[in-house]
């Protein structure tokens, strides 16, 4: 049960609000010591925005019972109170407030340019028979609203065609958005994205294609949702990438090959179901699946092809199981800064082959810990202290190495193919290079003393940006990828210069401003300043590092 929007009567002996339960909508009035007195307007619509005249008589209050928000009014006078309609709004209202004289009634008006403030007198204001449908099966309920004039009663058959539903109507994409990237290696590729679903939201995907000029490579990646089973929900992803670089050989008696182009193919096909659980205080997820990926590589001119080792002449696949679960009890009010009292676990783990399910296999296992507690302090939300510990490890044969350093974020797309900030880092130290070590082991872990600024909640004039809450952040963090010193570097993907990697180590500070882009893109700018305290000459790093980036640390 769920309770929303009290009010107190002008005497003070009686509190009107919205109560919810089972999915039913009702306004309850409760007196001061509070015991329930009455309820009416019950409905599987939403009620809302009770309110009460200056004499205690009546209860005005906004419900969608009939399609669109409209004012009721009840008189409670007496047990089980009568309810009517007293608007015909096409867009709907909200709110309803009369005046002290009751001679007048405010609302909140929608239209298609946002939200109006109306007042209209009583005089004006027509009553109408109550549209409700009654929600109790029982015959007689007194406190419910009688039937919608013209509706079938309950338990009534309805004798038209029906049909199986087809989601292909509302399915297919009403809209599509030029991308446009570039890079130093790969140059420029252009292509379009869209997305759809189905209106009840069992179909979900998302498709994105685009052709390389330079190359004359074509990529694509579709990921899509299928809900129609309630649980699990079914993942599917799919994608064909191309990585360029410009390389040449060593002959090994001091001279060098002419330089050619070197490109990398992979395609990746994946399969996943997900199990939810939502509740009130906590959130669990879990995710097992399967993953197929296939690498093979191409030269320019395809010549030198033969001159490599065999490695690259052959398509190597990479089947894959891959499970990941996750549980939260965080809470996050509606004012905060920042996550506040309560941890977040998460993990995952992959078994992969090389060439089928009978050539070598690795594992990776990589898990994150997240902890936050919040200090009642001065400011308009509280003060929060929050710790972060990540690891992860696999073995000598995996071609994919852990990284570390770099400044973990989220990329912002601005504009159609223009994106801005940094990606999600796992192993992120901030100070450093981005990727700056690399191996088979790695760990992070940062602590972060948040702070309240402000809030001006507001716009400035007609640039498009809206200043919601601004915090402080003081962190301190820490980060390493390496090979062990036992690691295969002849065989394995270990090389000399990973084994021993040293660790990195930061301080500094962000200035956090919650903003919202163009009107309705909601972001978290982040404006930093890392100074790395260890190893800075042996791994490149500045003195101190000025940045800007969307999205939280975590």
């Amino acid at each position: 049960m769920q309770w929303a929007d009290p009010r107190w009567s002008p005497d003070g002996s009686r509190i009107a609000a919205v109560r919810q339960s089972r999915g039913r909508f009702e306004i309850a009035i409760i007196g001061s010591d509070g015991k329930m007195i009455d309820s009416f307007g019950a409905t599987h619509a939403i009620n809302s925005s009770p309110s009460w005249s200056s004499d205690g008589t009546r209860i005005y209050f906004s419900s969608e019972r009939s399609g669109s928000p409209q004012i009721y009014v009840a008189d409670v006078t007496t047990f089980a109170p009568t309810v009517a309609r007293i608007s015909d709004a096409s867009t709907g209202l909200f709110g309803p407030e009369p005046s002290p004289d009751q001679s007048q009634l405010a609302t909140l008006l929608f239209k298609a340019d946002g939200f109006h403030l109306g007042v209209a007198p009583f005089a004006s204001l027509v009553r109408v028979a109550s549209d409700s449908t009654t929600t109790s099966p029982r015959s007689g309920c007194v406190n419910c609203l009688a039937d919608v004039p013209g509706l079938a009663p309950l338990g009534a058959s309805d004798t038209s065609r029906a049909t199986k539903y087809s989601p292909w109507v509302s399915l297919l994409p009403r809209y599509w958005s030029p991308v446009l990237e570039s890079t130093t290696d790969n140059g420029t590729s252009w292509g379009a994205y869209t997305s759809g679903f189905d209106i009840v939201n069992r179909h979900n995907y998302v498709v994105e294609v685009l052709h390389n000029s330079k190359w004359a490579e074509n990529s694509a990646w579709l990921w899509y949702r299928y809900a129609g089973f309630g649980l699990p929900l079914i993942d599917l992803y799919t994608s064909q990438n191309f990585s360029n670089g410009t390389f040449v050989v060593d002959n090994g008696a001091g001279g060098v090959s002419p330089p050619f182009g070197l490109a990398e193919r992979e395609r990746i096909v994946s399969l996943q179901t997900t199990f939810i659980r939502p509740r009130f205080r906590s959130y669990t997820l879990a995710s097992i699946g399967g993953e197929l990926e296939g690498d093979s590589y191409s030269t320019r001119p395809d010549t030198v092809l033969q001159h490599l080792v065999s490695f690259f002449s052959e398509t190597h696949n990479y089947p894959a199981l891959i499970a990941s679960a996750g549980w939260s009890n965080a809470q996050r009010p509606g004012l905060s800064i920042s996550p506040e009292d309560g941890i977040s676990i998460s993990a995952s783990g992959r078994q992969r082959w090389r060439g089928g399910t009978t050539g070598a296999a690795t594992r990776s296992v990589v898990g994150t810990t997240l902890v936050y507690k919040s200090l009642d302090l001065p400011g308009f939300a509280h003060h929060v202290l929050a710790f972060r510990a990540a690891g992860g490890i696999t073995d000598d044969g995996s071609p994919d190495l852990f990284s570390a350093g770099g400044i973990s974020g989220t990329a912002l797309e601005l504009f159609p193919g223009v994106t801005a900030g940094q990606q999600r880092r796992t192993f992120g130290v901030r100070g450093y290079p981005a990727g700056a070590e690399g191996g088979i082991r790695a760990y992070s872990a940062a602590v972060e003393y948040r702070a309240p600024l402000a809030a001006p909640s507001r716009g400035f004039r007609y640039i498009p940006v809206f200043v919601d809450r601004m915090s402080l952040t003081l962190f301190g963090e820490t980060g390493r990828a390496f090979c062990p010193a036992g690691a295969d570097t002849t065989n394995g993907f270990c090389t000399s210069a990973n084994i021993r990697n040293p660790v990195m180590t930061s301080a500094g500070a962000e200035l956090n401003i919650d903003t919202g882009l163009q009107l309705d893109v909601q972001a978290r700018l982040r404006l930093g300043l890392a100074f790395p305290l260890v190893n800075r000459q042996q791994l490149r790093a500045s003195v101190a590092q000025a940045y800007a980036t969307f999205g939280a640390s975590f």
